[in-house]
């Protein structure tokens, strides 16, 4: 199955590290890992409305935290926090979305294994 990773920003800055949290999900086919830093979105629930509007599927706010998507193809694996140090070349992951539980591991490092700079090559540290 084919990854995609999306970073939130779009552009990841040349920083040596950055962090903040990630969801892993499944749709049409394919699989996505969403990083985003902390300054840009907060809660993961944010990071999947951003993903759902970017890619046109079909979901609503019914508050500032409840989040409703109508797509039934789309899996929520499930998220955490991660910590990008790109001077060790190190991806650290560790907790789980209050919201969509604890991030798939295996799942997690297979998508890693063929991913696009800067992700490929990371050493994959689970907390």
């Amino acid at each position: 199955m084919t990854t995609s990773i999306l970073t939130y920003p779009k552009r990841l800055q040349a920083a040596t590290s950055l962090e903040g949290k990630f969801l892993q999900l499944r749709w049409a086919g394919r699989e996505y890992l969403l990083f985003a830093a902390t300054g840009e979105l907060r809660y993961h629930n944010q990071i999947l409305g951003r993903f759902l509007a970017e890619a046109g599927i079909p979901h609503q706010w019914e508050d500032a935290q409840t989040l409703v998507v109508n797509e039934v193809g789309l899996k929520i694996l499930g998220g955490g926090r991660f910590r990008l140090d790109r001077a060790t070349k190190t991806l650290w992951v560790w907790d789980a979305s209050s919201v969509y539980g604890r991030f798939d591991e295996s799942a997690l490092s297979a998508s890693l294994t063929a991913a696009d700079p800067p992700w490929r090559g990371l050493a994959l540290r689970v907390a």
